[in-house]
């Protein structure tokens, strides 16, 4: 079976039925692989970065976006969030990254950082 078979389903938030197989999308098989990798990388990435898993897994997708935009690839998703029109593409990627900023500055915080607040 040839990559682009697998690669054909796609979800979709604007458009019922949200799934669909007109290459019309975001692909399933690239995010499915994306964290399926992420999930083995992530022992010797953590040596290296020292943030929460939850962090690690939100930075995917925006860091996908960002690796798309400097090698100038085109895709579904960096059209919906560059475009000019309010969509739900950019209210998840917002959600994200607010989650990600919550996230690093609640549980990221080295050790020593919270044996230094006093509680008045």
């Amino acid at each position: 079976m040839d990559i682009a078979e697998f690669r054909k389903y796609r979800i979709i938030f604007d458009d019922y039925p949200f799934l669909n197989d007109t290459s019309n999308g975001i692909a399933l098989f690239d995010v499915i692989g994306t964290f399926i990798i992420a999930y083995f990388l992530k022992p010797f990435i953590q040596r290296f970065i020292n943030i929460s898993t939850i962090s690690y897994y939100l930075l995917l997708i925006p860091f996908g976006i960002l690796v798309h935009l400097i090698f100038d690839i085109d895709t579904f998703l960096n059209r919906m969030i560059f475009s000019e029109e309010i969509n739900i593409y950019k209210l998840i990627i917002l959600i994200m990254v607010s989650a990600l900023a919550f996230t690093i500055v609640i549980n990221d915080k080295p050790p020593a950082y919270y044996e230094t607040i006093s509680i008045v």
